[in-house]
């Protein structure tokens, strides 16, 4: 229904010579987020996925760049599957949200993904990848820690 509003408001701005496409955009990006978080509390997942590409799109559109809060969310939806037992699931969710988070040139949320893509390896009995990537989180974690100094 919010969606339908929103569409009938665009068409009347329009109508009227205003556009307010960037601000219906981040609009639907705002409840799209919304309801991915909804749907990773009620456990499904998959609708929580889909929400999440909703809300890249608009804000996209909107000219906005949210891609750290995006790998936030795909971490959020990697929990939630640890959670349900879905262990290798979140290691793809997980390997998902550490390409968002590099694309973004978000040190920080990088090593949080590694830091969780290890936990999942760990369960998974997949040791080896476990160190491996546990490695590269502490490493990106020192990196960060270094250049916060730097600005300081």
């Amino acid at each position: 229904a919010a969606r339908e509003a929103m569409v009938a408001a665009g068409k009347e701005w329009l109508a009227a010579g205003v556009d307010r496409r960037s601000e219906l955009a981040t609009l639907a990006a705002t409840l799209a987020t919304g309801l991915a978080r909804e749907m990773i509390r009620s456990g499904d997942l998959a609708g929580a996925k889909a929400a999440v590409v909703s809300a890249a799109s608009e804000w996209k559109k909107a000219g906005e760049n949210r891609t750290g809060e995006l790998a936030g969310l795909e971490a959020d939806i990697a929990e939630a599957a640890v959670k349900l037992g879905r262990v290798e699931e979140a290691a793809d969710i997980y390997t998902s949200a550490l390409e968002v988070a590099e694309e973004a040139g978000d040190v920080e949320a990088q090593a949080a993904a590694y830091g969780k893509l290890a936990n999942a390896y760990k369960l998974l009995g997949r040791n080896d990848e476990a160190i491996q990537v546990l490695t590269k989180s502490l490493e990106l974690a020192q990196q960060n820690e270094d250049e916060a100094r730097q600005v300081a």
